[in-house]
């Protein structure tokens, strides 16, 4: 299908990282959990072929349920990456931009280490089915700010949950993001290094709610 010159289009569903670090020729990049209810500028035509692909499917078959949910018609999801058999090319790791801070753990195992305030915030859940809630109350934002203050880092661990990280971004005044992600009880650091975190409960909970309302 990839040889036919018929306007389809091959759509990489991960991290900008994962796809500098190597992908399909002329693939697109558009992140899973950057698809929500509303249709991507990059695929106006809903009529087009659309073949995805991630690292491993998981992502891929995600991504493919909400385009199909939108109403494109002509989906491909053809798995992941770590199986393709054909040529992969790379490209430069780009710079991360002063809007999206990298978020390390700090010297004292805390991982917020803003002294502002954020504006609003999203919690994009990537676990059991894709799903996100959205708030800009400053009296929800303060608590779960609070919540992760008391998240202690602790222990590198060398596994990963599963194909997806559950992601946070919180918006500020300035302009700024801040994007924090975890899995289960682990806190992932630069989408690659992961460490065990006592306290995720309590924030996954508050979140959780934040889901709840978006959806009643």
């Amino acid at each position: 299908m990839m040889e036919q010159d018929d306007g389809h289009v091959v759509l990489d569903v991960r991290h900008q990282d994962e796809y500098n670090a190597g992908h399909i020729p002329e693939a697109i990049l558009i992140p899973n959990e950057s698809i929500g209810t509303e249709p991507p500028a990059e695929l106006s035509d809903k009529n087009q072929i659309i073949l995805i692909y991630c690292r491993s499917g998981n992502r891929s078959k995600q991504a493919a349920q909400k385009l199909f949910d939108m109403g494109y018609t002509n989906i491909y999801e053809f798995g992941g990456i770590n199986t393709w058999k054909g040529e992969i090319v790379t490209e430069e790791a780009s710079t991360q931009s002063e809007a999206e801070p990298s978020v390390q753990p700090d010297s004292n195992n805390g991982i917020w280490t803003r002294t502002d305030m954020p504006v609003s915030l999203r919690y994009d859940r990537m676990w059991e089915y894709s799903a996100f809630g959205e708030t800009e109350d400053p009296e929800e934002i303060a608590a779960i700010v609070d919540a992760l203050r008391k998240i202690e880092i602790g222990k590198p661990v060398d596994y990963a949950v599963d194909d997806y990280t559950d992601i946070l971004t919180f918006h500020f005044e300035d302009g700024t993001d801040l994007r924090l992600e975890f899995e289960e009880e682990n806190w992932v650091k630069d989408r690659q290094e992961r460490f065990h975190a006592e306290g995720l409960e309590t924030l996954r909970r508050m979140l959780d709610g934040l889901i709840e309302e978006e959806s009643e």
